[in-house]
């Protein structure tokens, strides 16, 4: 007698599987009201249930390669598949994929893939994606993917992507994108991008970028850009740009952007819309003319400013800077400035280090709301690898005679002098 490889035996008896299941799809919920406590099958009809099985609920149920029930009440176990046409109540493990078509009370743990088409509500675990079809509370954990469709809490954690499209009550961790259709109220870590329709709170931590549709509670955190379109009471740190509506707290970038902050901005260059804008013409003891254009908020502004000098000694400088003001009236100021400056000798551009750096304290008097004189003194700091024909170290030719302090080490040369400005500044806003 010929034997039936047993290759072709399985392909046959996973075709009926597939075929009976479809089926039993089609089978009214109402009619699976018996309860069992035990069932296994090799693979459905195959087993001790037979073709009732999608109408029968067991406490316990082992189905060796898969098998269609109508509910658990406690555990079941397959080799490859696990179908459940009702409810379960327990737990479910699979080496390839659990299948619920009502609720999940308890856990599913698969090679590849769970998923549960009503609520699911405590833990789902896989190899490559979990899905909830109506909302979740607990866990998602997946070596690609996690998605669920309806609110969720608890913790979402992939190796790839978390999709939530409702509300996230929990904290979603993935290794490339976390979405949030509703509010992601506890935090997102990802390795590229955040995302959150709604609000979202606690800490945005991503790679690449966060956005936050309707504001921001807490902070985020990014290598290239922070974006809430609405509010953020917090902070924004990241590599690039920051942007937000309004900022009650802070925002470090080398760009920030807001409509108006609660707070400061630290970057390369700041807006607000409630900031200033000044323009300014300045002397002082190291440049015969400054353009000198500061912007931002009182409490915390950039200084843009590019300097010259003519004579027997010819260089020009761009310096960059921040300030602040420490008293702030309708009729006078007094700020409190640090400036770095490239110092560029007669040439368009000096390669080696030729640095000054300058602290300001300066005094304005405003004769009217949008024109100013100023005046103030300085403490200049110069450090540079200029040398002469020889290669000794000579330092800048842009420090005075009057100095107080001069060192030349090895590879550079300090020096220390006070010095003064005076000149007039416009507010353009």
């Amino acid at each position: 007698m010929k034997r039936i490889p047993f290759k072709n035996l399985l392909i046959f008896s996973i075709a009926i599987f597939l075929f009976f299941t479809g089926s039993a799809f089609g089978q009214d919920p109402a009619e699976r009201k018996e309860t069992r406590p035990f069932q296994a099958t090799f693979i459905t009809p195959f087993g001790t249930n037979g073709a009732d099985a999608p109408r029968i609920e067991n406490k316990f149920s082992l189905n060796m390669l898969a098998g269609v029930n109508g509910g658990v009440q406690g555990f079941e176990a397959g080799g490859l598949a696990n179908v459940i046409l009702g409810s379960v109540r327990g737990s479910q493990l699979a080496g390839l994929a659990n299948y619920v078509h009502e609720e999940t009370n308890g856990g599913q743990l698969a090679g590849l893939l769970n998923v549960s088409r009503g609520h699911m509500k405590g833990f789902q675990g896989a190899g490559l994606l979990n899905v909830s079809l109506d909302g979740a509370g607990g866990g998602q954990l997946a070596g690609m993917a996690n998605v669920n469709a309806g609110d969720f809490t608890g913790l979402q954690a992939s190796g790839l992507v978390n999709v939530n499209t409702g509300n996230a009550g929990g904290l979603q961790a993935a290794g490339l994108v976390n979405y949030a259709g509703g509010d992601a109220m506890a935090g997102q870590f990802a390795g590229l991008v955040n995302a959150g329709i709604g609000e979202t709170r606690g800490l945005q931590i991503a790679g690449l970028v966060n956005v936050s549709a309707k504001g921001h509670k807490g902070s985020q955190i990014s290598g290239l850009v922070n974006a809430a379109t609405e509010n953020v009471t917090g902070s924004q740190i990241s590599g690039i740009v920051n942007y937000s509506k309004k900022v009650n707290g802070t925002q470090i970038a080398l760009i920030n952007v807001a409509d108006s902050v609660g707070g400061v901005q630290v970057g390369l260059f700041s807006y607000s819309r409630n900031g200033f804008i000044s323009l300014g013409l300045q002397s002082d003891e190291t440049f015969q003319g400054a353009v000198v254009l500061k912007m931002g908020l009182k409490r915390f502004y950039n200084i843009y400013q590019i300097a010259g000098h003519e004579g027997d000694n010819r260089y020009w400088a761009y310096g960059l800077g921040f300030g602040t003001y420490l008293v702030d009236s309708r009729k006078m100021g007094l700020n409190l400035e640090g400036l770095a400056y490239h110092v560029n000798e007669d040439e368009w551009w000096t390669d080696e280090l030729n640095l000054l750096a300058r602290l300001n304290l300066g005094l304005e008097y405003r004769i009217t709301s949008a024109f100013a004189i100023t005046a103030g003194l300085s403490l200049n700091e110069a450090i540079s690898q200029a040398s002469d024909d020889e290669g000794f170290l000579t330092g800048g030719s842009f420090v005075p005679a009057w100095t107080f302090h001069e060192h030349i080490g090895g590879k550079t040369a300090s020096t220390l002098y006070p010095g003064f400005h005076v000149g007039i500044a416009f507010k353009l806003r």
